[in-house]
């Protein structure tokens, strides 16, 4: 990306390369000048994030949710990168390879009786397979499990996630 002299146009560069916007330079001076205020080489920040807000698709994200689909996760022990889908896949062979159903695991998993899973126990899970993540990576996992923010996974989140299913090409 060729950066412009002009102030407003080099700031915004910057802002577009950080958040990789798939804009060529002509079409990221325009996007700028489009919300420039008063042509006073002001950005107009709410204007622009009203109107990205108002062109999202409008499915429903949790407040921390990561994008399952671009997600790599890293396996400590060995480096490699896995998808969302191949650590679901992961738990759900380690799940359906020591019991009949999902919530047999459940239960066998759910040490404290409580009726809930932390995401230590999941890690756990996943480290009997040889798949060993980071307290980020987990964290991630987390979110997608425990979409209100609890800080524990009752058996409908487990199976809702365990379960996930993408259509090819998404």
């Amino acid at each position: 990306m060729v950066c412009s002299r002009d102030p407003l146009t080099w700031r915004m560069q910057e802002v577009a390369i950080r958040f990789n916007f798939t804009l060529n330079d002509s079409e990221l001076v325009e996007l700028f000048r489009g919300f420039e205020s008063r042509g006073k080489d002001y950005f107009n920040y709410v204007r622009f994030m009203q109107y990205f807000a108002q062109t999202l698709p409008k499915e429903k994200l949790s407040r921390t949710q990561f994008d399952e689909r671009l997600y790599q996760f890293t396996n400590l022990k060995n480096g490699q990168k896995l998808s969302f889908a191949d650590v679901l896949g992961e738990i759900r062979k380690s799940c359906l390879g020591q019991c009949r159903t999902l919530q047999e695991a459940f239960r066998k998993l759910d040490t404290n009786r409580h009726g809930s899973l932390t995401i230590g126990q999941i890690g756990e899970l996943l480290q009997t397979r040889g798949i060993f993540l980071s307290e980020d990576d987990l964290y991630h996992l987390l979110t997608s499990f425990d979409s209100c923010m609890t800080g524990s996974i009752g058996f409908a989140e487990f199976k809702r996630t365990t379960l996930k299913a993408f259509k090819p090409g998404s």
